[in-house]
């Protein structure tokens, strides 16, 4: 053969492979980019790793829950779901319940549950609540009324709707009074419910609601903080030589009309224990309030009365009624309305600064320092993100 069709082969030949060589790298290269993730789809981090997000075990020394979920739902709504969907805690009639991870339709038995998620940023997950949450409120719930109105009435514990309820189709019921039927119900619907005892510090029970509702960042902020409000009325009680044995005693009355019915075994009564005072009553049965005879009340002489705010009134009652002028507290100018804007004595999520309020009410002199309006509109800003509108009147 002609060696200058030869050299003119070889120089096809190496044309083409040149050619197809190109190509064959240039697609390659364009596919592998188009499949290496951006940073925005990218997930930082196992959501197990994350220990801010977990319950803590020491932030309530009494607390009747524990949380046994491992994993919280991812930060970013686009992020492809990698966690658990469900957790397991342990409410405060002692039962293990299984529970969606971030429960969306829930059922609130008492005014105050409705407050704590309103704190943790929930309160859209509600659907349904007890019918005195739709009777005009104190404290904060005053300020949400129309919203409250919108939800389902379930009715009143213990009697409370339960075809109301089972047709909300919720996946979480929030009990504080136990209701063997519809607890019974529940379990046939396999709805999940979990008991929160009224009778339990608040800090047990925001616990086991803020595990509850997925809120582990918030519910840990709001305990580290209530513990270190604690901390420093006992550190101010101890450095002016106050022992538990020197507290001073009191009444909490305003549940009625009547000035005898007093608060007894009442969560509120941890919060007096942590002002240096307590409630004479707090042994007393029932749990949460009964009539005293006022006998008894007149011999125990209580040094101080604080008046729930939903009973007002009740100030002027005490103070004008002649039989009462023979006690201590009367006869010193010590009977105090608790403001109507807070009702913090009785709302879990504040009862630390009701405790504040207690002990400067008691000592004024070791909490020159401590101005309660403050406090309140600090607290707004950081869970509510909007100034307290109320005021709390100065002692």
């Amino acid at each position: 053969m002609n060696n200058k069709y030869i050299y003119a082969t070889i120089l096809i030949v190496v044309i083409v492979s040149s050619i197809a060589a190109y190509a064959y790298f240039s697609k390659t290269t364009v596919s592998v980019n188009n499949t290496l993730p951006t940073p925005s789809s990218a997930p930082s981090s196992s959501p197990t790793a994350t220990s801010s997000s977990q319950p803590s075990s020491t932030a309530s020394p009494t607390s009747g829950s524990t949380s046994t979920s491992t994993a919280t739902p991812s930060p970013s709504p686009s992020a492809t779901p990698s966690g658990p969907t469900t957790q397991t805690l342990v409410d405060q009639a002692g039962r293990t319940v299984t529970l969606p991870m971030n429960p969306t339709r829930v059922v609130v038995t008492t005014p105050w549950m409705a407050e704590v998620l309103l704190t943790f940023g929930c309160f859209s997950d509600i659907v349904g609540v007890p019918a005195l949450a739709q009777s005009p409120q104190v404290g904060v719930l005053q300020y949400y009324q129309n919203q409250l109105d919108a939800l389902t009435n379930v009715g009143t514990p213990p009697n409370v709707n339960i075809e109301t309820i089972i047709g909300l189709n919720p996946d979480l019921v929030i009990e504080a009074t136990r209701m063997p039927s519809l607890e019974s119900e529940l379990n046939t619907f396999n709805i999940p419910w979990i008991y929160v005892n009224q009778a339990g510090t608040p800090e047990s029970q925001l616990q086991l609601v803020g595990d509850a509702m997925g809120a582990y960042t918030l519910t840990n902020q709001l305990l580290g903080e209530m513990n270190a409000t604690y901390a420093l009325i006992a550190s101010r009680l101890q450095a002016a030589g106050i022992t538990p044995a020197q507290y001073v005693p009191l009444i909490v009355t305003g549940f009625g009309t009547d000035p005898t019915v007093l608060m007894t075994q009442h969560d509120a009564d941890y919060v007096l224990r942590a002002a240096g005072t307590y409630n004479i009553f707090e042994n007393a049965t029932p749990v949460t309030d009964t009539t005293i005879p006022f006998e008894t009340i007149l011999v125990d002489n209580p040094q101080y009365i604080i008046v729930n705010s939903y009973y007002p009134t009740l100030v002027g009652t005490i103070e004008n009624n002649p039989s009462w002028q023979a006690i201590a507290a009367v006869q010193n100018n010590h009977v105090y309305l608790e403001p109507v804007d807070t009702h913090f004595l009785f709302r879990q999520e504040v009862t630390h600064i009701a405790a504040l309020w207690v002990a400067k009410m008691v000592y004024p002199q070791l909490f020159t320092d401590i101005n309660i309006q403050t406090e309140m509109n600090n607290f707004w800003l950081e869970y509510y993100h909007t100034p307290f509108p109320g005021t709390v009147p100065p002692f």
